[in-house]
């Protein structure tokens, strides 16, 4: 029977360079604003996903409260339900049934926006009524769309409190 010796195995991975995928050091910034951090191998996101990078972003859009009225008073937030319970990222109060705020580091993982492991969520709360979209799409086309201006312009549907 053949024995491994699992220590020298994995000082071998890791003198390869499979502990980390990207060549950016933590904290660095380029042209464009961005923060990227080092992936781990092996971490919860797997080995499929790239690096993190880091952005500011502002939010706007509507909210209506039931019977299609504007919803003034609702709170709005901006919530990562990667993990539970949610990590608020942002939020306001809105003014006659629009909001706009900005969020600080939303966290981008190349290659993990269309898989599941990317979880953004608009949440708007008024009393004892709550409306929740998931704007994974919004969110990633306006940090690498065409028209990247990192403004998540969520008005041609404004959230529909039940």
């Amino acid at each position: 029977m053949k024995h491994v010796n699992f220590g020298v195995l994995a000082l071998g991975w890791a003198l390869m360079g499979c502990s980390s995928t990207n060549e950016v050091a933590s904290g660095a910034t380029g042209d464009t604003g961005k923060t990227t951090v080092p992936y781990k191998r092996g971490s919860t996101f797997g080995d499929d996903c790239g690096k993190t990078t880091f952005h500011d972003i502002m939010l706007t859009g509507g909210i209506n409260a039931l019977g299609g009225q504007p919803a003034t008073g609702a709170t709005v937030a901006l919530q990562d339900f990667t993990f539970q319970p949610p990590q608020v990222l942002g939020s306001t109060s809105s003014s006659a049934g629009s909001f706009t705020f900005d969020v600080q580091r939303l966290k981008s993982i190349e290659d993990c926006w269309g898989n599941g492991r990317l979880d953004y969520r608009i949440v708007g709360t008024l009393d004892d009524t709550r409306a929740e979209e998931r704007i994974n799409n919004a969110i990633f086309n306006a940090i690498f769309g065409d028209d990247a201006n990192k403004v998540v312009d969520l008005s041609a549907l404004p959230l529909q409190l039940e």
